[in-house]
């Protein structure tokens, strides 16, 4: 089934949708289809190429019931993933904050932080994305970030209440980010909402001083993610 690629995308559209015709525990199903993903990778059927050409993180983050074991092997196996966007400038997590379950964003988004803890896993809540959306003249463009998506499904404060309890566990273990390098990107990238600038003065209002002191701040923007 798998010797083509016709083979290839059926198989995979059926391993990373969440069925909704089985009624097996969640564990269960996601044991199996797991299981089923890592026997494919040993025998060479399944390549870290694939995550990207279908588009597997992007996928998995549109199931209403998030496939919690199914991302996590992915993610361990290609974490750029995570950055990566489509056409339209959708992340994953911009797909998790419109399609999936509060507890699946919250993940993406630990993810980006485990993988990115420097910089790009705060800017990710911010990256701004192409949406289609109806208007009394015209159907046009409007951009959103994954935040804003965040609070449109879930609500502004249950949206935050999981922002800030992610970005409390990582400070207590090793992803804390770099607050001078989030700043700087976020004044100076175009992609980024310039609500990622208040975000980080209302967190940290030192933050100004802190790079007034430096020497050579915009020196950091080229350190790592």
């Amino acid at each position: 089934l798998l010797s083509c690629e016709r083979g290839k995308y059926r198989m995979l559209s059926r391993l990373l949708v969440y069925p909704s015709n089985i009624k097996d525990k969640k564990e269960v199903i996601e044991d199996r289809f797991t299981d089923v993903l890592s026997k494919l990778k040993d025998m060479g059927l399944l390549l870290r190429e694939d995550i990207t050409e279908h588009a597997i993180l992007r996928k998995l983050c549109a199931n209403r019931v998030f496939p919690e074991q199914r991302f996590r092997f992915f993610v361990e196996w290609n974490p750029q993933e995570l950055g990566r966007e489509s056409c339209v400038g959708w992340l994953p997590l911009h797909v998790s904050a419109n399609y999936t379950c509060l507890r699946g964003f919250r993940i993406t988004f630990a993810a980006g932080l485990q993988y990115f803890p420097r910089k790009n896993g705060i800017l990710f809540l911010f990256q701004t994305n192409y949406r289609y959306r109806n208007s009394p003249l015209q159907l046009a463009y409007h951009r959103e970030t994954p935040l804003q998506l965040a609070c449109e499904r879930y609500g502004r404060e249950k949206a935050l209440t999981v922002i800030e309890s992610v970005l409390a566990d990582s400070k207590s273990g090793s992803t804390s980010y770099s607050t001078i390098q989030v700043f700087l990107s976020a004044a100076v990238d175009k992609n980024t909402h310039l609500d990622c600038v208040y975000f980080v003065l209302r967190r940290e209002p030192d933050v100004l001083a802190k790079l007034l002191s430096l020497p050579e701040p915009t020196a950091l923007l080229t350190k790592d993610c």
